[in-house]
């Protein structure tokens, strides 16, 4: 009886998870304005001198919680976002000394996490007749001694996106095709429990469920459909540490 309502609660989930980059792929059409990587950064390590930098950019041999400032010109025109990736770090954006964004501040993640989580942060900005001043505060991460700046863009909300669907659209599919067959196989165990296969099926279903739950938190354009950074850094780690465990458990059987 229960089994007639597995395969409707099955599509259900699946066109859930897909319809949101449905939205996205038809939000995928061509733009007067391209995409604008930021340039001519001006940077400040706490208290050091300016100094130019080129975006992407690593900064080493930090101190725990370092403040590092950037900061340039530019010109924003009516419905432009900015695309801003945080990598373990917190940050401000203010656009002419008004803050606009906090990312990654005490208390927006669980107290456990040393760092925030990685964070992809799609923002509209206020348009402005004359260009304005961008100015981005990070704080070094506490378990690293580096801090990452990934390329920071501005752009329309369809130009931004169009990458981040074109480079993990495969990505994301493959998680969800990876979830479907771990659920295949999980119900073939539920289905032949008085048989020597079924636990065969059951090691290699949930398997194949920590590595699609591995692959859909760590893929970019999960974070941007669907924005809980602190959920997806906790699913990230509990894929990666359990999938070994039924490989382990499927070659002793």
């Amino acid at each position: 009886m229960k089994d007639r309502y597995f395969l409707p609660i099955f599509l259900f989930l699946l066109v859930l998870l897909l319809y949101p980059a449905s939205l996205y792929q038809q939000e995928l059409s061509s733009s007067p304005e391209p995409v604008l990587p930021l340039e001519n950064w001006q940077a400040q390590q706490g208290d050091g001198p300016l100094q130019p930098v080129q975006l992407p950019h690593m900064f080493s041999d930090l101190d725990a919680r370092t403040v590092v400032t950037l900061t340039t010109d530019a010109s924003i025109h009516p419905n432009d976002y900015i695309l801003i990736k945080s990598v373990y770090a917190p940050f401000r954006l203010y656009v002419d000394d008004e803050l606009l964004y906090a990312s990654g501040q005490s208390g927006s993640y669980p107290d456990f996490f040393l760092d925030p989580p990685t964070q992809i942060c799609l923002l509209p900005l206020p348009a402005h007749d004359k260009p304005v001043t961008l100015r981005l505060e990070y704080s070094s991460p506490n378990q690293r001694t580096e801090l990452a700046v990934p390329m920071i863009s501005l752009g329309t909300r369809a130009d931004l996106v169009t990458p981040i669907f074109q480079q993990n659209v495969l990505s994301y599919l493959f998680s969800l095709s990876l979830l479907i067959l771990s659920l295949l196989l999980i119900m073939a165990a539920v289905l032949l429990h008085q048989q020597d296969l079924s636990q065969a099926f059951l090691q290699l279903g949930v398997f194949a469920l920590s590595v699609s739950i591995w692959s859909f938190s760590e893929c970019d354009l999960t974070n941007v459909l669907f924005p809980y950074p602190s959920l997806w850094y906790l699913l990230s780690f509990l894929g990666l540490f359990t999938c070994t465990m039924p490989l382990i458990k499927f070659g002793r059987d």
